[in-house]
C-alpha cells in the first residue's frame, strides 16, 4: 500500500487508508479473514469482524514526552509518538475554542520537527476510556475529519498521561468513532496495539489510461 497526500507527498502509512483498502479487498471477492499489508513504514496485519476492520499497528516509536513548543506567542506542552507516521499530541480542555489551522500549521512546521514535519493532534479527555480529537494533517495542510494513526497516538498518550484504559474510544471530527486497544507493559510501553473501525464505500469509478 502506498499513500499519496493531496500535496502529492507520500506518507509512510495511513490508518484510515489501510482500513479502506481492507474493505476494498472484500469488495473484490477475496474471502480470507486475515491479510498482511506492506506499507512504506511497516508490515501490518488486518482482520475482519462483521463491518469492522482491525489493524495490528505494530510498535510505537520515536516517543518524546513533555516537549515545550513555542507557537503563536505562547508555550505548549506536546508529546510525540510514531504510530506509523509521526504525531505530536496536545491535550487541551476545550477543542472548540482553538484555532486548529493556525496552531496546527505552526507546530507542523516547527523547527523541532524539521525537515519532515509532524502531524498534529489536539485531544480532549472525556473519560478514562473516551477521547475527542481533531487532527491537522501533514501533506493535507489542513484539518481532516479523522486520522487512524492520530487516534492511535492520542490513545497511547492518554494512557501514559491519564491512565486511560484499553480500549479507548476516539471521537473524530466526522462524528464517527475509532477504537484503540493495547496491552500496557509499563509507563510509556505497550504491546498488541490495535485500531478498529469501519470503512464504507462512498463512490466508485474507473480510470482509462
Amino acid at each position: 500500500m502506498r499513500i499519496f497526500n493531496s500535496d502529492c507527498s507520500e506518507a509512510e502509512m495511513c490508518g484510515n487508508g489501510i482500513r479502506c483498502l481492507a474493505m476494498f479487498i472484500l469488495k473484490l471477492g477475496m474471502s480470507k479473514k486475515k491479510y498482511r499489508i506492506q506499507t512504506a513504514e511497516r508490515l501490518l496485519q488486518i482482520h475482519y469482524k462483521k463491518d469492522l476492520v482491525t489493524v495490528e499497528m505494530g510498535q510505537a516509536s520515536d516517543i518524546q514526552w513533555d516537549l515545550t513548543i513555542d507557537a503563536l506567542g505562547r508555550e505548549w506542552t506536546c508529546h510525540t509518538i510514531n504510530t506509523g507516521v509521526l504525531h505530536t499530541v496536545l491535550f487541551l480542555p476545550d477543542l472548540d475554542n482553538i484555532d486548529i489551522h493556525a496552531l496546527g500549521k505552526a507546530i507542523r512546521f516547527h523547527p523541532t520537527f524539521a525537515p519532515a514535519g509532524t502531524n498534529v493532534d489536539f485531544a480532549q479527555l472525556e473519560s478514562n476510556r473516551s477521547i475527542t480529537i481533531r487532527t491537522y494533517e501533514r501533506g493535507v495542510e489542513a484539518e481532516t475529519f479523522a486520522c487512524g494513526t492520530g487516534a492511535t497516538a492520542s490513545a497511547l498518550v492518554a494512557a501514559h498521561l491519564y491512565q486511560a484504559d484499553s480500549p479507548v474510544t476516539i471521537n473524530t471530527r466526522s462524528g464517527g468513532t475509532i477504537f484503540i486497544s493495547f496491552n500496557q507493559k509499563g509507563r510509556g510501553r505497550w504491546e498488541k496495539i490495535a485500531m478498529t473501525g469501519p470503512a464504507t464505500l462512498v463512490e466508485q469509478g474507473s480510470i482509462q489510461f
